[in-house]
């Protein structure tokens, strides 16, 4: 994640590039606001909202339009230090010098992180991913096809949860996971596609299942608050494994308590604490 104080901005000139349409990149995104730390209860500040990113190596930094955060009601961080943003023709950008910053998680397909972004007039752009956030991830680009592949070791530790391939351009984003495979292991890479790993195996004639003695009493465990954004999470994981037949509704009186670990992308993984 970029880190905006004044000592680790290398410049104070930004620079940014605006580009016609039949050259852009454009990938689709979603996004998540994140915890407003001004808040003594944490609570997340802003609404999730999605749109097109441009990819464009002129641009230093990455860059979100002004009008996706007075929309979504995004929370602003002021800067240290205000940067002048210089256009392709060096000249500075007539809405004057960039004063605020927004953090939250961006996802492009299963590649998940938190970014912060500069808040500028970009005119009808939703996002622009610059050389920073090309550097971090190193992806690998097909201008021809228009796809790019998040291949490097850091989007492979810190950001990725499935196939690394996107497509600019289509909502719908490309699943290419064969194309990663070494060819020896191709005839495998069925199994690692969302429809087979989402359903349980097959049922043996033995499904074993865990019946109470009559007279046993089953103990009482804690129930931990949630905050907003723990019990959305919630809602999500637990609607999405009913849906796929990995969990069903219980016939025990009793619950177990869930707990929320933030990964290293910002995203939270949920904890059954039995």
């Amino acid at each position: 994640m970029d880190n905006f104080s004044a000592a680790h901005v290398p410049s104070p000139d930004l620079e940014i590039m605006s580009l016609t349409n039949e050259s852009q990149f454009m990938l689709m995104f979603r996004a998540q606001p994140c915890e407003n730390p001004l808040e003594k209860r944490s609570a997340i500040q802003g609404k999730p909202f999605s749109g097109w990113a441009m990819i464009d190596s002129g641009a230093s930094s990455i860059f979100i339009n002004e009008s996706i955060v007075r929309d979504f009601q995004l929370f602003k961080k002021k800067l240290d230090k205000p940067c002048r943003l210089k256009v392709i023709d060096g000249r500075e950008i007539n809405s004057g010098r960039v004063e605020h910053y927004v953090t939250f998680n961006l996802k492009i397909f299963e590649h998940e992180e938190e970014v912060d972004a500069y808040v500028v007039n970009v005119g009808n752009h939703d996002l622009v991913l610059g050389m920073a956030w090309l550097k971090r991830h190193n992806p690998a680009i097909d201008w021809d096809k228009k796809s790019l592949v998040f291949s490097s070791r850091y989007c492979s530790e810190n950001c990725l949860h499935a196939s690394p391939i996107v497509k600019s351009g289509e909502p719908d984003l490309e699943i290419a996971a064969t194309l990663e495979l070494p060819p020896r292991y191709s005839e495998f890479s069925k199994i690692f596609t969302e429809e087979e790993i989402s359903p349980l195996p097959p049922h043996r004639p033995y499904d074993c299942e865990i019946t109470l003695k009559p007279d046993a009493v089953p103990r009482h465990g804690p129930i931990y608050s949630l905050g907003p954004r723990e019990d959305e999470e919630l809602r999500k994981t637990v609607n999405k494994q009913l849906e796929a037949g990995l969990i069903r509704p219980s016939k025990s009186p009793m619950a177990s308590p869930v707990i929320f670990v933030k990964k290293k992308n910002g995203s939270l993984r949920m904890c059954i604490d039995y």
